[in-house]
């Protein structure tokens, strides 16, 4: 039994402005929807924040490589992957 398929948004946290907007220029190479806001959570050294938004299955081998895909961009643009809900 797959488990269906739904919106999943995936967070990742940014220093700089620049570095958010990098990172959603290469989002949107990969025709994903990106939104971009402050972050106002605990860890300091980020101030904003990207969610992601992809329709699949949560526990499909696609949510794996979606993943480890955007966390590899972002750690290339100097951001990191907060997760996903």
């Amino acid at each position: 039994m797959t488990t269906p398929t739904r919106y999943i948004d995936l967070t990742f946290l940014f220093a700089e402005p620049d570095e958010a907007e990098a990172f959603i220029d290469d989002c949107s190479e990969l025709d994903y929807q990106t939104e971009l806001g402050e972050y106002d959570g605990d860890d300091e050294r980020y101030r904003w924040r990207v969610n992601v938004t992809h329709r699949l299955d949560p526990q499909s081998a696609a949510m794996t490589s979606l993943e480890l895909t955007l966390r590899s961009l972002a750690l290339r643009r100097g951001g990191r992957y907060a997760g996903w809900a």
